[in-house]
């Protein structure tokens, strides 16, 4: 079973680190931003049945926002992405949330988390955990600090959507 899961925020958040570390487990440093969406691939194991986990990176130009509709569609999860180090990313991620409901339609009804990435970034971190956990709970998700160069949380929260997808 294929298991499709749309990652999603604004440019330089971490999306297509978070895929890699995910996948190969690996973390880089430069910065290329995705220009229409990139697809990664892992094959997991649960309750004896093979999952194939299909991770789509979005490109996060908010002005390209008609140009993601089509990705969106069949998407079984979500991530919200943002960058403790920078707010206005996390101010947008409603804007997220409302083009993922937009874009699903009556599909909306999808597991979905509230990412907050780069949480390595100790000394530039601007928003604190507790007000992505409030968000999150605003929109009945999940909330889940991450670091896609320590690795801290990727794993764990991607193998969480698909659980909830799993048990549906």
């Amino acid at each position: 079973m294929n298991i499709k899961c749309v990652i999603i925020g604004d440019r330089s958040v971490g999306k297509t680190s978070i895929c890699n570390r995910f996948v190969y487990n690996t973390f880089q440093a430069l910065y290329a931003p995705t220009i229409g969406f990139d697809l990664f691939s892992k094959r997991i194991i649960k309750n004896n049945v093979e999952y194939r986990i299909v991770l789509w990176d979005l490109m996060g130009d908010q002005e390209l926002r008609v140009s993601r509709k089509d990705y969106y569609m069949g998407a079984m999860c979500a991530l919200l992405v943002y960058d403790v180090s920078r707010i206005g990313t996390f101010q947008h991620i409603p804007d997220w949330f409302e083009e993922l409901k937009i874009n699903l339609g009556k599909n909306y009804d999808i597991p979905c988390a509230v990412v907050a990435n780069k949480q390595d970034l100790e000394n530039k971190k601007m928003i604190d955990n507790s007000k992505g956990e409030k968000l999150a709970k605003k929109y009945n998700t999940i909330f889940w600090p991450t670091s896609a160069k320590t690795g801290q949380g990727v794993g764990e929260v991607i193998i969480e959507l698909v659980t909830e997808v799993i048990s549906k």
